[in-house]
């Protein structure tokens, strides 16, 4: 993490546009944004209905937040590292899925109040990201786009 972090800093000073990202891509970004922090909570809540439709559903976060910042994130050092993490995350999804098959693993029945719960969280995170901490630690605001 310390390494990417020090690595975008210079990217930065000099970037190099890919594209030019569209005029919609903030408001799909937010919405995947919520879904995907969604997911990472419910990847530590082991009966919630998310776990047993997905399995993964960290991986899914991860491969959903690097795509959903592609779409927003049009430059070449962007483009280089949420589509690392796009990669290294659907290569871990078939990972798993094939890892689950062979061993024969199942996933117990979904409770309501995990799914919930999950959801609560996710939800917290995500504004808790959007109104703060996304600009205290990427130093940029996803509302505002700056």
């Amino acid at each position: 993490f310390v390494v990417i972090v020090y690595g975008l800093g210079p990217a930065r000073q000099a970037p190099e546009w890919v594209f030019a990202a569209p005029a919609w891509g903030r408001h799909l970004a937010m919405l995947a944004m919520w879904v995907s922090m969604i997911l990472l909570a419910a990847s530590h809540s082991p009966q919630s209905h998310y776990k047993a439709w997905l399995h993964h559903p960290m991986l899914w976060a991860t491969l959903l937040w690097s795509a959903t910042h592609l779409t927003v994130r049009h430059q070449k050092h962007d483009a280089v590292m949420f589509g690392a993490f796009a990669v290294w995350a659907a290569v871990c999804l078939v990972s798993s899925y094939a890892r689950d098959a062979r061993n024969g693993t199942t996933y117990g029945p979904p409770v309501l109040k995990k799914t919930l719960i999950a959801t609560a969280a996710g939800t917290v995170l995500y504004l808790v990201f959007v109104f703060g901490l996304h600009k205290l630690l990427m130093g940029m605001s996803p509302l505002l786009g700056h």
